[in-house]
């Protein structure tokens, strides 16, 4: 193998592992973000549940 074809080689291989890394950065981010959005909803859906289904308090009644 002679170095041109080589250096290619290794050149085609590089623009390869490039692309696989652009790749996954594309499909990591917005699975991150909707996995945030998504637990925070599935919080926030929690601490309203409870707050709803509280036990009832004499404290929390209005004069």
């Amino acid at each position: 193998m002679s170095v041109t074809s080589r250096a290619r080689s290794i050149t085609r291989f590089g623009v390869k592992v490039q692309r696989r890394i652009v790749i996954v950065q594309a499909l990591v981010w917005p699975t991150l973000i909707v996995t945030g959005a998504a637990v925070g909803t599935a919080a926030a859906l929690a601490v309203r549940h409870r707050r709803d289904t509280a036990p009832w308090s004499p404290d929390a009644v209005p004069d």
